[in-house]
Formats: structure tokens, sequence, C-alpha cells
């Protein structure tokens, strides 16, 4: 998968790079390899980062000391755009509003935030929000309804199967306002997208393929 990503990267010739976190399965994975692939990916202008839920302070150093330009509730210009980046919801000093009310208005921003759930906790409008976190649900009915939505109605009855008890008492719905994978907006033209991500955990995937996602970018018409 990942000789595959990368292949696809060199010939697509990106600009810019963004990602989005959880470079490891868990905080105290080893980070070196993950670090090393992330950083040798090819963009002329950079490759620009948040860290997710899953990730601790040594994954962000070892993205840092690569070259790559780890944003945490910052933000900084590119090309006349504006591109922030906030910590995880959940795991890291996260302040969207703090961040997002700093930059200068009439000027094209787009917000790195690994859960999608940021989009709604914060009230100042961003051109496009980039985030990851949920993989799509992983597992969906034929790509219609997506596992996580589901299992949570059968916590009750699953609890007493004893190979099930763990993995019950997890948080399994990864987002509470359905943004699984997507275009998401609000009344003020903000606009939402979660990446389906290129990592499966456990590699379980049911009509979910990991996704590659390509921008082309316009100039911003402030009119």
């Amino acid at each position: 998968m990942r000789d595959r990503v990368a292949a696809e990267i060199r010939r697509l010739k990106p600009d810019v790079i963004f990602a989005t976190g959880d470079y490891v399965t868990r905080p105290r994975d080893d980070i070196t390899e993950a670090a090393r692939w992330v950083a040798a990916l090819p963009a002329r202008d950079g490759i620009y980062a948040v860290m997710g839920n899953h990730d601790s302070p040594p994954v962000k150093r070892a993205l840092q000391e690569r070259g790559v330009a780890v944003l945490s509730n910052s933000w900084t210009k590119l090309h006349g755009m504006i591109v922030a980046g906030v910590g995880d919801l959940s795991r890291w000093p996260h302040e969207p509003q703090r961040v997002i009310a700093g930059i200068p208005r009439a000027v094209g921003t787009i917000l790195l935030a690994h859960q999608p759930d940021t989009f709604w906790t914060y009230d100042e409008h961003v051109t496009l929000q980039i985030s990851g976190h949920t993989h799509g649900g992983q597992v969906t009915v034929m790509g219609l309804c997506h596992a996580p939505q589901v299992l949570p109605n059968f916590k009750g009855w699953l609890l007493h199967v004893s190979r099930a008890r763990a993995a019950c008492q997890r948080e399994l719905l990864e987002t509470r306002h359905g943004a699984w994978s997507g275009f998401f907006d609000r009344d003020d033209g903000s606009l939402l997208y979660v990446n389906r991500g290129l990592g499966r955990f456990k590699r379980v995937s049911f009509y979910c393929p990991p996704e590659l996602t390509v921008w082309e970018l316009l100039p911003y018409d402030t009119t």
C-alpha cells in the first residue's frame, strides 16, 4: 500500500501535501518508519500536518525533525492563502475558534483538523476544513450505512458476549454529526471534507476503500 501511494504521489507531482493525523496505531508505536515515509513524499511547497488522537509528542517531534510543518493551533501563509491547523479534539490542545479568529478576513483559509466534529466547534468562516479520523466507517453496508452507527444499538446485548465486551466498552461513534466521509457544509458557506484515509484498524475494510484526495486550488473570490 505505502509503495503504491508514494508512486501515485510522485506521478501527481503535488505542490503541497496535507496530512491529518494518526501516523501510528498506538501512541507508543515506533514512529521512525512512518515519519521517514511521510517526510519523503514529494511536495514542492512542503508538507503540512496536524496530530491525531493516536499520535504522541514523539510522533510530532519526529515529523518536525524531518521537515514536516506540524500546525498546532497555528496558521501560516502559503501563496496568498492561509493554511491553519488545530490539535486533535480529544487528545491535544484544541483551539479552532481562537486560531481562526486571528486569521485576516477575505483570505482563502484551509483548516486541517483530525476529527471532523471540529467543524461544529467554531463559528468563524473557513473556506475548507480537511479531516480524517473516521476511516469512512471502515465497514459499511453497500457503502450506504456505516457499521459504527449501528453497533451502539447492540451494546447492551454484546456486553454479554465475552469476546465482544472489550470492544463494546470503547467509544464506537467517531463522529456525532454523521461526518463519516465526503462533503459537509454550514449556513455561513464553510465547507468540510472528510477523507477515508489510507490506513485501516486491523486492516478491516468493507465497501470502504482507502482514499488519496487530490485538490485543485483556485484563486479565492472575495467579491
